[in-house]
C-alpha cells in the first residue's frame, strides 16, 4: 500500500512529466523519475528542518510510512 504522501508526490511528478512527453515514452520516464526523486529529497529536507532533532533513519521511515 502506498503512503498518501508518496502517492501525492508521484501524482505531481506525473503531471510534470506529462508537460514534456506522452506517458510511457522513455523520455517521459526520465522527466518523471528525476522530478519524483527531487520532490522526495526536498520533502525530506523540509521535514528535517522542521523536526529540530536528528534521528534520520527512523524519522524518515516514519515520515513516509515505511515499516521494516
Amino acid at each position: 500500500m502506498m503512503n498518501k504522501l508518496i502517492k501525492q508526490l508521484a501524482d505531481q511528478a506525473m503531471e510534470y512529466a506529462d508537460g514534456y512527453a506522452d506517458e510511457g515514452e522513455p523520455i517521459w520516464w526520465k522527466f518523471y523519475n528525476e522530478k519524483f526523486v527531487e520532490m522526495v529529497v526536498l520533502e525530506c529536507a523540509d521535514y528535517f528542518s522542521k523536526l529540530g532533532e536528528f534521528n534520520s533513519s527512523q524519522n524518515i521511515k516514519t515520515h513516509f510510512g515505511i515499516e521494516e
